[in-house]
């Protein structure tokens, strides 16, 4: 009984980490991160009600739930209080599905019933079909079967997703930027420090491809950063006529893709995209940052509450309360005190990787995630999705995994 318990719930994680590869919110009118996120739980209240597994709770969860609940009740009270009753829910149970998913994966893992080893399959599973969902919408663009438009109102239309539309290498591809390519984009060298040759030759044109499409210079930056990394820590394993071979192919790589990219032009659009191209995305965060900016000082201490915008500036219709430059957000809604509450947060799950286990390579690569990680929200909605969750509780399993294979 208990291992179909097992198995079951194990599927059920499964399905929920690969909904993610491909959506964030709703797959054609079906809202699978709702109905997804509602059976792990109910399967973990099973497991621990009917055939009472034994759920390791530390005092440091116990006193990171309370918190945690005193945060969400106090700061939706001050927006409702403001008069934001519509929108606290929503931010309300934005931020409270990401700290379901964090800690309800992590006591899943940590009693045993989802391994650190399933976790690095499932990891698989995401990274493999992000890459086919992303290469499907960019083949159906270049083949001509969809215009721009049909791609963006595609992805409104049946995953609710927004994507700003931007033409790469003189409009012979489209930028497809999507908030779950965040996940792919960040777990890939965890997949690739394991992974057989064949595979890191996968690993390696499909993260060039996702990284291209999605277009972002915060991500063409974390990539090429772990990819640094990634061909030191090869060049370490290697001997010396490996690691000869190795310099080599890799000046052959950049010599090819140098002249690829300017016969193309698309060396061309990867500099406007940090140029001028970049002018009226940078523009609309530093209006944004003016206009909260001049916000703040009503409440900074507490803030406006969960929920809160600014009626006169809002980005999004269907979520007002988010903005790309989320921090500045957040001290607006919840004040600096909020804001320390859920830095607390972050450190007491953070402090749980086994840090003192893990080498220094496999140290570096996930250090270099967090970083980025928290990079991330000052110019993008981020902190609170999904996809940020199971970076947080990948990164967990991976260095659990180093650690107990070290």
């Amino acid at each position: 009984m208990i291992v179909n318990y097992n198995s079951l719930t194990n599927v059920s994680v499964t399905v929920f980490m690969i909904t993610f590869a491909i959506t964030s919110n709703v797959f054609f009118s079906i809202p699978l991160k709702a109905i997804s996120l509602v059976v792990v739980f109910l399967l973990f209240v099973i497991g621990v009600i009917i055939f009472k597994r034994i759920v390791r709770v530390t005092k440091k969860d116990i006193f990171c739930f309370i918190l945690f609940s005193v945060f969400i009740v106090i700061w939706s009270v001050l927006g409702i209080a403001n008069g934001f009753n519509t929108s606290v829910l929503q931010h309300a149970l934005k931020i409270t599905s990401f700290a379901l998913v964090v800690y309800l994966l992590y006591i899943l893992i940590q009693s045993g019933v989802v391994t650190v080893q399933k976790m690095y399959k499932n990891m698989w599973y995401v990274f493999v079909t992000a890459f086919i969902f992303k290469a499907l919408l960019e083949l159906s663009y270049i083949s001509g079967m969809m215009s721009p438009n049909d791609v963006k109102s595609f992805l409104l239309d049946n995953f609710q997703m927004d994507t700003m539309l931007l033409g790469i290498a003189d409009g012979t591809m489209i930028r497809i930027g999507l908030i779950v390519d965040a996940f792919p984009l960040s777990i890939f060298p965890f997949l690739f420090i394991n992974a057989s040759r064949p595979q890191k030759l996968f690993i390696f044109l499909a993260v060039t491809f996702m990284t291209l499409i999605n277009f972002s210079r915060i991500y063409i930056v974390q990539v090429t950063l772990m990819a640094i990394i990634l061909f030191s820590i090869e060049l370490f394993k290697c001997n010396r006529k490996q690691r000869i071979a190795l310099l080599f192919a890799l000046f052959g790589f950049i010599l090819f893709s140098y002249v690829f990219s300017m016969y193309t032009g698309l060396w061309e659009s990867l500099t406007d995209r940090f140029g001028d191209v970049a002018d009226t995305s940078d523009y609309i965060r530093v209006e944004q940052t003016l206009v909260l900016s001049n916000s703040i000082n009503d409440n900074i201490l507490m803030g406006k509450g969960i929920g809160a915008y600014i009626s006169s500036y809002v980005r999004s219709e269907q979520f007002p309360f988010l903005y790309e430059v989320e921090y500045l957000a957040l001290i607006y809604q919840v004040g600096l005190l909020g804001l320390i509450v859920l830095g607390c947060f972050f450190s007491v799950f953070i402090s749980k990787f086994p840090w003192k286990c893990i080498n220094k390579q496999i140290k570096l690569l996930i250090i270099t995630n967090l970083i980025f990680f928290f990079i991330r929200p000052s110019s993008n909605p981020m902190l609170f999705a999904t996809s940020s969750a199971l970076i947080l509780i990948c990164l967990y399993s991976c260095a659990t995994y180093h650690a107990n294979n070290k």
